[in-house]
Order: C-alpha cells, then sequence, then structure tokens
C-alpha cells in the first residue's frame, strides 16, 4: 500500500471524510501524526493514571470482613465472600462484586 492509500484509508476512517491529496513533502509529518493519533487512543482505552491505581490497589490482597452475622465479607463493598457449601466453605480469590483480590489465612 502507497504512502497516499495509508494517509487516505486512515483519515477516511476516522475523519468520515472523503479522500485528500497531500502533498509529497507532507506525507512523512502526517502518516507520523496518525500514527500518535493510534498510540493516545491505545492510552485512552488503558485508562487514566488514576483508573490505572485503582485497579492496581485492588490486586492487593485485603483481608475479608465479618459483617453482623459473622459471615466473611469484602472489606471494600461489603459483598459476601464464604459460602457454605455444606462439608467446608467455599474461599474465593477475589471478589465477585467489586473485583478485590483477598487474603484468606492460614
Amino acid at each position: 500500500m502507497t504512502d497516499n492509500e495509508v494517509i487516505n484509508n486512515e483519515y477516511t476512517a476516522t475523519a468520515n471524510l472523503g479522500r485528500v491529496d497531500i502533498p509529497e513533502e507532507a506525507k512523512p509529518y502526517v502518516i507520523e501524526l496518525l500514527k500518535l493519533r493510534k498510540e493516545v487512543e491505545q492510552y485512552r482505552q488503558i485508562g487514566t493514571v488514576d483508573e490505572c491505581r485503582a485497579a492496581r490497589e485492588k490486586q492487593i490482597p485485603k483481608e475479608p470482613i465479618d459483617d453482623k452475622y459473622r459471615h466473611k465479607c469484602c472489606p471494600i463493598c461489603g459483598w459476601l465472600v464464604c459460602y457454605d457449601e455444606g462439608w467446608g466453605d467455599k474461599y474465593v480469590p477475589h471478589c465477585e462484586n467489586c473485583g478485590q483480590a483477598l487474603k484468606w489465612g492460614d
């Protein structure tokens, strides 16, 4: 694919406009700008610094807390995280509601 085709395909797809004629001397700059635009879009999909920090915090295991009935619950959202299955309890590794990692005793 030629530079013109790359530029026109990207420009048409992103701007919803028809074909454009770009001078030869401007093509390297336009291609570089299109690459940078793609990188910025990828960073936006990842999320903000605060969103990434919050996601990282959820990966650090925290001990469950007891509710008033002595059920084990997520320390962040209060969701029940230990289920009685008759012969033994089922301890989940992450809260099924908010995704917080859980640290269980020995």
